[in-house]
C-alpha cells in the first residue's frame, strides 16, 4: 500500500519503520535532513527532503494511485498550511489522517482532514484496515450528501426486478430517509413475476410501483438500483440520474453525482450492506432478511463469482436476519405453469457437446426462465444452459454457465446485442429480443430455433 507520510517530527522515522510492512514504497517527506532519510531509502521508502508548507516541495510527487496520506505534526498554524497545500493537490478519494502522540492531545479545530488517529493506534493497529474504513466512510458521506431535505426521489430498479435489485432498492430508501427529510418511491419497470420474488415482497411488507403508473415529474432526484442508464431499465433517457449503485460490467462513460459501480463483488446487496456496516444505524430484521436472501440468491449461496466482501456482509447479515421468514421466501410452492414449463425443456432440449439449448415456449412469468436455466447445469456433462421463448410479446432468453473458460456476458452479447438488449456476468446473462427483430433476420432460418442455436454455436465455436 502507498501513503504519503509528512513530518517534521522524529517520530516520523520511528513510525515509517514500525509500519513499513503495510507501507512499503511509500514516500516520506520530512524537514529533517539527517541519515534517517537515507536509511528509509535503503529499506525501500522514497524519502523527500523540503518544507513542508512550501508548496514546491511536493511538486515533483504523483498523487495519483495514493491510499491514504498520514499527517505528524505538533503546530497547529503549520498543520493547516500543510492541509491547505495537500487539498489542492490529492483526488478527494484519498483520505487524509492526522495522528496525534495520544489519545489526549486537543484535536485541531477547522481542519478539512478525514479523521485522526493516535500515533500508539497507528503503530498497534493494521493501518491498510483504518484506511479502508476511512474511504469507506466518506464513500458513505458522498452518497448522503446527494439528496437534501424536502427532495422526492424515485428509486428505481432494473425491468423485472430480482431480489437483490428489491433488497438493494429497500436498503438505499432505509439509509437515504434515515440520514435526510425526503420522500422516496421505490419503483420498477416490466413485472414481477417469479413466485420467490413476489413471495419475498408480500412477506417483507415492501411497497414498490410500476413506472407506468407515475408522474415523473413529481420527482426531483433519481436513483439507479444494479442497473445503470440505457441498461435494461424503464428511466428515459433524457433523465440523469443522481444516483447509481451496481454491480455489472459496463463500457463507456457513465454519468451521476453519486457513482458506486463494483463489478467483482458477486450481488449488489453487498455494496449496500457495506454501507450500513459504516454508518451510524441499526439495520431492521426485514432489511437485513431482504439482504441475505439477495446475496443468497445471486452468488448462488456463496458459491458462484463471490467476493470476500459478499462472505463478509453474509457474515454480518445472518444473526440480524429472520432466518424462519427467509425459509417462507426461499421455498414458496411451484406454480402449474412452471411446471408445465420444466416439462417443455426437458422435451425440447438440443445438446451440442456441453451446451444445452430449449425453448419452453409462451410463459406469463420471466423468472421462469434463469430457474429452468440453473436447473439445467445439475444436469451431467452440461456446463452452458441456454433457455428461450416468449413472454410479454418480447423474446427472452437466459443462459447460466458453470465453465470458467467462457463468459455468459460477452458470449449473449456477441450473439444477440445486433437484435435485441444483452447483457450480464461470466456466469449468468439474458437477453431480450422484440419478435420484429426475428423475424427481419429470420430470411434465411427456418424457425426461432435454428436462428438462436446458430447464433450461439458461431459465437461457442
Amino acid at each position: 500500500m502507498r501513503v504519503f507520510l509528512i513530518g517534521s517530527s522524529e517520530l516520523l522515522f520511528i513510525i515509517a519503520k514500525a509500519i513499513k510492512p503495510v507501507i512499503e514504497n511509500s514516500v516520506i517527506i520530512s524537514e529533517e535532513s539527517s541519515t534517517a532519510l537515507e536509511d528509509l531509502k535503503t529499506i525501500g521508502f522514497q524519502p523527500v527532503h523540503g518544507q513542508l508548507t512550501d508548496p514546491s516541495t511536493y511538486s515533483s510527487l504523483d498523487f495519483n494511485h495514493v491510499s491514504g496520506i498520514i499527517l505528524i505534526e505538533d503546530d497547529s498554524k503549520k498543520l493547516k498550511k500543510i492541509v491547505g497545500i495537500i487539498n489542492e493537490k490529492k483526488s478527494p478519494e484519498t483520505p487524509v489522517i492526522v495522528a496525534l502522540k495520544d489519545n489526549l492531545v486537543r484535536r485541531k479545530k477547522n481542519l478539512t482532514i478525514d479523521d485522526y488517529i493516535s500515533i500508539p493506534q497507528l503503530i498497534s493497529k493494521d493501518f491498510s484496515f483504518e484506511l479502508k474504513r476511512f474511504k469507506k466512510r466518506k464513500r458513505l458521506m458522498d452518497l448522503f450528501s446527494t439528496v437534501e431535505d424536502s427532495d422526492s426521489l424515485l428509486i428505481l430498479t432494473h425491468d423485472n426486478p430480482d431480489p437483490d435489485s428489491i433488497a438493494s432498492a429497500m436498503a438505499l430508501e432505509f439509509l437515504l430517509k434515515k440520514e435526510k427529510k425526503i420522500k422516496t418511491t421505490l419503483a420498477y419497470g416490466g413485472f414481477i413475476g417469479r413466485t420467490e420474488n413476489r413471495t419475498m415482497l408480500e412477506l417483507l411488507n415492501i411497497k414498490m410501483r410500476n413506472i407506468s403508473e407515475l408522474s415523473l415529474d413529481k420527482f426531483n432526484k433519481f436513483a439507479l438500483i444494479e442497473t445503470f442508464p440505457g441498461e435494461n431499465n424503464s428511466l428515459p433517457s433524457h433523465i440523469v440520474p443522481d444516483i447509481i449503485i451496481d454491480h455489472h460490467p459496463h463500457a463507456g462513460k457513465i454519468e451521476a453525482k453519486f457513482l458506486d459501480i463494483r463489478p467483482d463483488v458477486g450481488a449488489n446487496a453487498t455494496v449496500m450492506t457495506e454501507y450500513f456496516i459504516y454508518s451510524k444505524y441499526t439495520m431492521e430484521k426485514e432489511l437485513a432478511t431482504a439482504l441475505l436472501y439477495a446475496i443468497k440468491c445471486d452468488t448462488l449461496f456463496l458459491n458462484r463469482e463471490t467476493h470476500p466482501e459478499d462472505i463478509g456482509a453474509f457474515i454480518y447479515l445472518y444473526p440480524l436476519a429472520d432466518i424462519n421468514l427467509l425459509q417462507k421466501i426461499q421455498r414458496p410452492a411451484i406454480s402449474i405453469e412452471a411446471f408445465d414449463a420444466f416439462g417443455k425443456a426437458v422435451n425440447n432440449r438440443t445438446i451440442y457437446k456441453n451446451t444445452l439449448f430449449s425453448n419452453i415456449g409462451l410463459v406469463n412469468d420471466r423468472e421462469i426462465f434463469p430457474q429452468i436455466a440453473e436447473f439445467c447445469l445439475d444436469i451431467k456433462n452440461i456446463n452452458f444452459a441456454v433457455i428461450y421463448g416468449l413472454f410479454n410479446g418480447s423474446i427472452v432468453v437466459s443462459i447460466r454457465n458453470s465453465d470458467g473458460k467462457k463468459d455468459a456476458g460477452k458470449i449473449i452479447k456477441s450473439a444477440l446485442s445486433d437484435i435485441g438488449s444483452a447483457g450480464g456476468h461470466r456466469s449468468m446473462a439474458a437477453a431480450i429480443i422484440k419478435k420484429s427483430a426475428i423475424v427481419s433476420t429470420n430470411k434465411k432460418a427456418k424457425d426461432l430455433d435454428s436462428l438462436i442455436i446458430k447464433r450461439f454455436l458461431k459465437v461457442l465455436s
